[in-house]
């Protein structure tokens, strides 16, 4: 009996983790630019059924400009209307079908609005639904994500008319200090002496 009841466990543990990961991993940007991630889907030898993706990501500095479709599954929904996420669900052709292996579920088009460094990441929590999931073609659909093991890139943008601002007022200062350049060599100097 008690035999029976360890085999279960042991079947479900044995089942190979799936993933989402972006690429790249780290993209630069000048700021009114835009830059794109791929979202890729590893589920290994695991039978899928469809996939969800919910992306964090810095509203301050990115914007979703457009969301396109992968060669992995079909899009179901794309959602960006809510700063700061994007969700992104797909799904097989037709019931009875599945996919394997890993592919490219969809392509995020981000534009950069300011300079700074976000992390985009994927929302993730095993046994909830509204977030990232990898549904396994099974009676029950099982999530097979493993969230600890989920990707998540760095979008670096710079160039913005931010730091031009900051040098003009800045300007006054600089001034002063190219000015005093002479007398501010006396110091260093003396300092020198000193030790």
């Amino acid at each position: 009996g008690a035999l029976f009841l360890c085999l279960p466990l042991v079947v479900s543990t044995a089942v190979h983790a799936a993933t989402l990961t972006f690429d790249p991993s780290s993209a630069q940007v000048k700021v009114g630019e835009t830059t794109s991630l791929s979202i890729k889907v590893n589920a290994g030898t695991s039978e899928v059924l469809g996939v969800d993706a919910l992306i964090e990501y810095d509203k301050t500095l990115l914007k979703v400009e457009s969301i396109t479709e992968g060669t992995y599954l079909t899009i179901t929904t794309r959602d960006s209307a809510t700063e700061g996420k994007a969700y992104i669900a797909g799904a097989v052709e037709s019931a009875g079908e599945s996919v394997t292996g890993s592919g490219v579920f969809a392509t995020i088009k981000f534009k950069a609005l300011a300079n700074g460094t976000s992390s985009v990441k994927f929302l993730c929590e095993l046994g909830e639904t509204g977030e990232s999931n990898i549904s396994e073609s099974s009676i029950d659909a099982t999530d097979l994500i493993e969230c600890s093991q989920n990707g998540q890139a760095t979008i670096v943008s710079s160039g913005g008319t931010t730091t031009g601002g900051t040098t003009g007022t800045t300007g006054g200062r600089t001034s002063t200090s190219s000015a005093g350049r002479s007398s501010t060599q006396l110091p260093q100097t003396g300092v020198v002496q000193d030790m």
